[in-house]
């Protein structure tokens, strides 16, 4: 049997390549314990407009949407943080920039993790929290702090929704002002149907 001469660092110890009994000139794939190959590198366009339309694409892979959160230009940058394909870390990211309208951008995303959006609910920028306050996956929790938000249009947007959230956790219609009325000032988000207040509440004020 031929020496093996393929790389020796396809071998797993010293020496073993004389007793290795792969053909001579083949190669082996790499050891478990070797460096893998980096990954491709995501390459954007140069032109602005096309990078513009590929951050406002639906279609546009994970990859490209996160490597576009560095982008120089503020317009292609914002529609990575409205586009709903964009990937929790590149809007984590995006949480962060120096702009208030990006940041109530990405609170106005769909795709923003609660604790992002649990973040941006004491956001400087009246607009961020209006955007918390609008969304449907912000913690429930976040959202009854809303309520007694510094700025008029976030209370308002806060109080809007506490309704539907309450119905949605609690069981009880959205019309039911009176059981929904009872409930308001406790800690709901930490009960459910079967917690004893909601029961007190619904048998108080029975759904129509």
């Amino acid at each position: 049997m031929s020496q093996c001469t393929a790389p020796v660092e396809g071998h797993r110890k010293p020496g073993s390549a004389a007793k290795c009994p792969v053909p001579s000139g083949a190669k082996h794939a790499p050891s478990a314990g070797l460096p893998r190959p980096t990954a491709q590198v995501v390459r954007l366009p140069k032109s602005s407009p096309a990078r513009r339309r590929l951050a406002d694409d639906l279609s546009a892979p994970p990859e490209v949407l996160a490597a576009l959160v560095g982008d120089e230009e503020w317009h292609v940058r914002e529609g990575v943080a409205r586009n709903p394909s964009t990937p929790p870390g590149a809007l984590t990211a995006l949480a962060t920039d120096g702009s208030g309208s990006m940041r109530a951008t990405v609170a106005g995303n769909p795709s923003t993790p609660p604790e992002v959006l649990a973040v941006l609910a004491g956001d400087e920028f009246w607009d961020a929290r209006r955007g918390v306050a609008q969304s449907p996956g912000t913690p429930p929790e976040v959202l009854a702090t809303l309520t007694a938000d510094g700025h008029g249009v976030v209370r308002e947007e806060a109080n809007k929704r506490i309704p539907s959230r309450m119905s949605e956790r609690l069981g009880i219609d959205e019309t039911n002002t009176d059981a929904l009325n009872l409930l308001r000032e406790e800690r709901w988000w930490e009960m459910d149907a079967n917690s004893p207040a909601v029961v007190v509440a619904k048998a108080l004020h029975p759904n129509a």
